[in-house]
């Protein structure tokens, strides 16, 4: 993983696990090689970008976490209520606001829903707090 993250954050929202989010980005073209994985409170898959030198780390709190069975309706709402956020990571060249926008129409088309763009802040602990500057529907 590259050792620098730009400031400026992408974030959505799906039911879907970010597994099969990989595998249908990957499938579109906006990621090539990746690895999924998790933890107690995350779930991640770190990617590298198909067009640009940077890496995506693509996260959310999971909700394994309440023991929701696998594709069960309340685990698919639970992760609705939990945002997805892409950062990009990077070593030398930080990437553009632009390229950061193009990067969230693509997943605005690849998924159809609403993208995200602005500022994650940590509050502590497992809590962030998420500043939109822009909205992509």
């Amino acid at each position: 993983m590259k050792s620098n993250s730009k400031n400026y954050k992408i974030w959505f929202y799906s039911e879907r696990s970010l597994d099969d989010l990989a595998e249908i980005f990957f499938k579109k073209g906006l990621i090539g090689e990746f690895e999924c994985d998790y933890e107690n409170v995350y779930e991640w898959i770190e990617a590298k970008s198909t067009n640009s030198s940077v890496e995506f780390n693509i996260s959310r709190k999971h909700s394994y976490l309440q023991d929701f069975e696998e594709g069960s309706e309340n685990q698919l709402k639970s992760n609705l209520e939990e945002p997805i956020t892409l950062m990009l990571m990077y070593d030398d060249t930080e990437p553009s606001d632009i390229e950061i926008e193009t990067i969230a129409n693509q997943i605005n088309l690849i998924l159809t829903t609403s993208v995200y763009l602005g500022m994650v802040n940590y509050l502590g602990g497992d809590d962030y707090e998420y500043l939109k500057i822009k909205e992509i529907t």
